[in-house]
């Protein structure tokens, strides 16, 4: 098993972001809203409201940021896994709630991994560095798979881009080769508007792409 690696110094972490398109004030811009979606829940709601609030955001603006940002980024979907897939580049990421992000400890998810991540997460114990010269069984074969870990409140804001390598039997991460820490970024952030996303994302011109 490879040994895990992280990287949160400020010039390694925009490095290894650029490849993905995206910077860290997005990403933590995004976390902030998540934190804002989570804050929205009251006593009336349903128990599991934030972290149902809190997730829905996370989806949509980790779709919005990726695909607007650039192109070759998709909405895909894998077992009801909802993602954003870059075929060009291999890559597949994946938004989750998780309790902590970057400490030491490996981020524990909100809500545990069912079968569809376990799957998901295990091909990375597979990838290649060049598929082309293997076999394609399924899809998401041959793609790195990626978790955007977003840990928040309205006061402090976490998010670790990372690729696991297992899932325990208690559907909790508990392996990664690679952690991307993003935090303490001190800029003012925006409130949420969806109002753009809904007109660029009409449902009738909106495909999600199903990850086999």
């Amino acid at each position: 098993m490879l040994s895990e690696v992280i990287f949160k110094e400020e010039t390694d972490v925009t490095d290894k972001l650029a490849f993905f398109g995206v910077t860290a004030p997005q990403l933590l811009q995004l976390a902030h809203n998540v934190a804002t979606a989570r804050s929205q829940a009251t006593p009336l709601h349903a128990a599991n409201a934030a972290g149902t609030f809190a997730y829905h955001e996370g989806v949509r603006g980790k779709r919005e940021l990726f695909i607007s940002n650039q192109t070759g980024w998709v909405a895909a979907s894998y077992k009801g896994i909802e993602a954003v897939e870059n075929h060009d580049k291999g890559l597949i990421v994946v938004f989750q709630n998780v309790t902590q992000a970057c400490s030491s400890n490996s981020p524990k998810a909100i809500s545990g991994k069912k079968t569809g991540s376990k799957e998901l997460v295990e091909s990375n114990n597979n990838f290649e560095l060049f598929p082309e010269t293997k076999p394609q069984k399924t899809l998401h074969e041959n793609k790195s798979v990626w978790y955007l870990c977003v840990s928040s409140d309205i006061e402090n804001v976490k998010v670790e881009l990372s690729r696991p390598t297992s899932i325990d039997d208690n559907g909790q991460f508990s392996a990664f080769s690679e952690r991307i820490f993003i935090t303490d970024y001190n800029g003012d952030f925006e409130p949420i508007d969806t109002k753009n996303s809904r007109e660029r994302y009409e449902a009738d011109d909106f495909e999600i792409y199903k990850i086999e």
